[in-house]
């Protein structure tokens, strides 16, 4: 007991001796601490940083206005950037709806070797096969016209909701490849034409085993027969009608079929009464449904993503007033000694400014974003609004013109119609590709379509989407 009690006393007497020590050195500590001085907030990055991480440049004139901005200005650019990547990077767009994970998983499973190889045996012995066995692909081949970006992208989207509501599959057959597989694998090269090729029997070919159908220019009607909207015909003959019937009820039973479409059925599926409340209660509408099904179908990824996160940060900034403006000058543009039509040129620059008059708050920086197949009207804005007009880096060239399309020709096309999308209201020639950006904006009536000069009274008129869905090749 006596060892115990000097033990203890031993080890108070350390530990009294430690504690002195410690205060001293958490004393000077505290003291360096306050000596040494707060950190500066670093400037964000300059667009010319940001350039150098990106394997497409964005256009110098972008870079411009950005740099111009307050600091305060150029953290928001940051913060708006950073909370869209955030977002994007979901595998499903939360608002969207209900829809995309029952598809993906539907689409999954029919997509398995085994159950395409069902698909085929069954229809060999009965004939026909059931709407879950069912392959329906956009087609365009090679040396096929099938329009421009926007045209096609119509027909797909129209075959894509088509499938989406009658429980097919959807697939793209298309000689380029800007469909990446990356969360769904759309090609049919590489999901269904490998296993249908291996079923061949000797004297079988693979086209045989496709029933493949030419929608190209169709009118409302005849699409409308095909997409089951059970409108009263207006300007189709009782023939026509009855000749699409009999194509119609053979490609219900086939289990792979092709269509070359150009045109688009999307709103008006939309607004058939059973369909409609089937999307609606998905979450798709008027609204949504095409930046939805550009979401899930051609999710932009890397660099081409990181290219339109700029254009689109700027263009929908609070302190931004953005304005689109397309002018599409059709194949007279692509020969050497084009000149822009005067008249039509200044109908644009002076209505482009009567716009902001009308809508944009005061304090708001302009800003013009301007697309066309002619590089003269980006340097014709340039020159008359310097210090406001954006351009981007494709090619002013029309889809259907470009020879040797590279893989990234395809996709700037792709993020010029996305990129077109973002500003808060635009000004667009007659034209598939500027209202493939107003169906993507989904405001209505924030697009105005030029037919002549803009009203000297400033009483600007905008275009309704509905409107816009059912002239040329609709939507």
């Amino acid at each position: 007991f006596e060892d115990m009690v000097i033990s203890q006393g031993r080890l108070i007497a350390i530990v009294a001796l430690i504690i002195p020590f410690v205060l001293i050195l958490y004393i000077e500590a505290t003291s360096r601490r306050h000596l040494v001085p707060e950190p500066v907030p670093s400037e964000p990055p300059t667009i010319e940083d940001e350039k150098e991480d990106l394997a497409w440049s964005i256009h110098p004139s972008l870079a411009m206005i950005r740099n111009s901005l307050t600091r305060e200005q150029k953290r928001e650019l940051k913060q708006l950037e950073d909370d869209t990547r955030l977002l994007d990077s979901r595998p499903f767009h939360p608002s969207c709806g209900i829809w995309q994970s029952t598809y993906m998983k539907r689409h999954h499973e029919r997509t398995q070797p085994d159950y395409i190889k069902n698909a085929i045996e069954t229809w060999k012995k009965k004939g026909r096969v059931t709407s879950e066995h069912q392959y329906v692909a956009h087609y365009c081949p090679k040396d096929q016209d099938c329009g421009g970006i926007a045209d096609r992208l119509f027909g797909a989207f129209s075959i894509f909701i088509y499938c989406l509501v009658h429980n097919k599959t959807f697939m793209i057959d298309w000689p380029e490849e800007i469909w990446y597989p990356e969360v769904v694998d759309w090609n049919v090269s590489s999901v269904l034409q490998p296993i249908i090729t291996s079923e061949l029997k000797p004297n079988e070919e693979y086209d045989q085993m496709w029933m493949t159908q030419n929608f190209l220019n169709w009118n409302p009607d005849r699409l409308d027969h095909m997409f089951n909207i059970h409108e009263t015909p207006r300007t189709t003959k009782l023939g026509e009608i009855n000749h699409d019937t009999n194509i119609k009820v053979r490609m219900d039973a086939q289990p792979f079929v092709r269509i070359l479409l150009n045109r688009g059925s999307v709103f008006r599926q939309l607004i058939e009464p059973g369909t409609q409340d089937l999307l609606e209660e998905w979450g798709l509408n008027q609204r949504n449904i095409y930046s939805c099904m550009w979401q899930f179908l051609l999710p932009l990824r890397g660099p081409a993503y990181e290219y339109t996160l700029k254009y689109r940060a700027l263009l929908q900034h609070p302190d931004i007033f953005s304005v689109a403006v397309h002018i599409r000058n059709g194949d007279p543009a692509f020969e050497e000694n084009f000149t822009l039509d005067r008249e039509w040129m200044d109908y644009y620059l002076e209505c482009a400014p009567a716009v902001v008059r009308k809508s944009a708050q005061p304090g708001q920086k302009i800003v013009y974003l301007v697309s066309s197949d002619s590089d003269l009207v980006g340097k014709e804005f340039t020159e008359k609004y310097p210090n406001e007009t954006v351009l981007t880096m494709s090619k002013p060239a029309h889809f259907s013109q470009m020879k040797d399309r590279s893989r990234d020709d395809l996709l700037r096309i792709i993020t010029d119609a996305m990129i077109l999308s973002y500003p808060k209201y635009a000004i667009h020639s007659y034209s598939g590709f500027a209202r493939l950006a107003a169906f993507l904006r989904g405001n209505n009536r924030r697009s105005r379509f030029m037919t002549g000069g803009c009203p000297m009274n400033e009483h600007i008129w905008y275009t309704d989407i509905d409107w816009l869905a059912k002239v040329w090749s609709m939507g």
